[in-house]
């Protein structure tokens, strides 16, 4: 992704919440076919909490980056790997 940024942004992030830019083009709830990969990698009882937001740019603290770095890579492997996903 690149992203060329004019001005310094604000970091809005908190020691308890991220923040990411929201993408029109990524909707988790888009249509069946989306909503099935988001609830295959998300579980059900989470898949309508997923946020519309692009990899990049996510600000963080370190240390939320380090509790859910493992789970991320882990996730974003899964995906890579799935066909459907991938597709």
């Amino acid at each position: 992704t690149d992203h060329l940024f004019l001005k310094v942004i604000p970091n809005l992030a908190s020691a308890d919440e991220a923040v990411g830019y929201p993408f029109h083009y990524m909707v988790p709830t888009r249509n069946a076919i989306t909503r099935a990969i988001v609830r295959k990698f998300a579980g059900e009882a989470f898949y309508s909490q997923v946020q519309q937001v692009g990899p990049s740019p996510v600000l963080m603290t370190f240390s939320s980056l380090r509790r859910v770095a493992s789970e991320w890579e882990d996730v974003s492997f899964a995906l890579k790997r799935d066909a459907e996903a991938d597709a």
